[in-house]
């Protein structure tokens, strides 16, 4: 099993999880300088990509930051491009990885059960030391993790890509829809897990939408808040498996499949993903087809496993207070997600990760002391959220 790393966490109490908060100390400061990338495009897509990759250059320098562009092939060593990453050294914040690049696999034991996922943390801390026991081509241990510089990837055709490049462009010039607000859809299996919580987006946000109720939680509702109503940041609590949603009626599941999201043009900017394996960008998934599929998905988190982000507190305050996507990440991760690998080492962000939420509506001058938290989930709590993922995924749908 990965490393474990919890003395950051302190319980007063193990209070019930509705909307109380507590105040948690460590007031770090959100980074909210200029981005400093390196951008990694597949070789073989470079010269059709060529034109995107500069325009996104140009206006990564526009904001005071700066783009470096480099070639990798699809079928190059792990190893290799992970040390293009650390010849860098302090000098990028991330990485932002653009085709069908390297992926790294890890087994281990969780919920029951042997898994085996793409692990991008592998290229976030340069040193670590990853262990491969049985020598079968997958990681199955590794030394304590701390991110030190983000990644993020975005795969797809070559219309895709270059049209999400568009989008990116439009959003950094000004020229798209506003999208007002955040929607929160937790699917009736988590509806009294922080019960009425926004998680913080109302910090963000003057308007957050919660659909969390079982009458309220539907497929229809989902469809409508998410293909009419649209919003800048959507935080979804659902099953799921790579290709598809499976959204509670009760009785049974309706199935939301990823081409579906193409075929509503779903409205969202920003997603959070608390849907399993839903971010598993080595197959079709859920995640890019919110990137590459609309009008508007321009970042996703989510995770490449069984898990997701039930605790986004510390990703919502750097959001918040004005940081990147990517720093975002690596604060929510360095400061909570490295707690538990069964739960987090899944979790990826995807788009780029760069981006900074123009629409937000709030005072940026946040800390974590002004910050109201919810109180972590004790280790009871996380074995019951554990239960309901586990009595999904059994159900074997895909």
């Amino acid at each position: 099993m990965g490393y474990r790393f919890y003395s950051f966490l302190i319980f007063i109490m193990l209070l019930p999880l509705s909307g109380c908060s507590v105040m948690m100390l460590d007031p770090l400061p959100a980074d909210t300088s200029p981005s400093e990338i390196l951008l990694v495009i597949e070789q073989s897509r470079f010269a059709e990509l060529e034109d995107s990759l500069n325009q996104y250059a140009r206006d990564i320098s526009a904001e005071g930051g700066s783009v470096e562009i480099r070639t990798f092939p699809s079928s190059g060593d792990p190893a290799s491009l992970r040390a293009m990453i650390s010849d860098r050294g302090d000098s990028i914040s991330g990485s932002f990885f653009v085709g069908d690049l390297p992926a790294v696999w890890y087994e281990q034991n969780a919920f029951g059960k042997l898994e085996e996922f793409p692990v991008d943390l592998y290229y976030m801390d340069l040193d670590a030391v990853w262990t491969d026991s049985d020598d079968d081509g997958k990681y199955d241990d590794h030394s304590p993790l701390e991110i030190t510089h983000y990644v993020s990837r975005i795969t797809g055709d070559n219309r895709e890509l270059i049209s999400y490049f568009s989008k990116l462009h439009n959003y950094r010039t000004g020229n798209y829809s506003y999208l007002g607000g955040a929607f929160i859809f937790k699917d009736e299996d988590w509806f009294d897990t922080y019960r009425g919580s926004s998680f913080g987006l109302d910090r963000m946000y003057e308007s957050v939408r919660i659909r969390e109720k079982a009458a309220e939680t539907l497929k229809d509702d989902y469809l409508y808040n998410v293909a009419y109503e649209g919003a800048d940041y959507v935080y979804q609590w659902i099953h799921a498996t790579p290709t598809s949603l499976y959204i509670s009626d009760g009785s049974s599941y309706s199935t939301f499949r990823y081409s579906e999201i193409e075929q509503y043009n779903t409205k969202g900017r920003f997603i959070n993903m608390f849907n399993c394996k839903g971010a598993r960008f080595t197959q079709a998934n859920l995640a890019m087809a919110y990137l590459n599929g609309t009008d508007t998905g321009l970042a996703v988190t989510g995770s490449t496993k069984v898990g997701g982000n039930y605790y986004p507190l510390e990703f919502h305050r750097t959001l918040t207070a004005g940081s990147s996507w990517g720093n975002a990440y690596k604060s929510w991760y360095n400061y909570f997600g490295r707690s538990d690998d069964e739960w987090f080492l899944g979790m990826i962000i995807l788009g780029d990760p760069t981006l900074r939420i123009i629409d937000a509506e709030v005072d940026r001058t946040i800390t974590r002391n002004s910050f109201s938290q919810l109180v972590p989930p004790d280790d009871e709590t996380k074995s019951r959220l554990g239960e309901v993922l586990i009595l999904f995924d059994d159900i074997n749908l895909e």
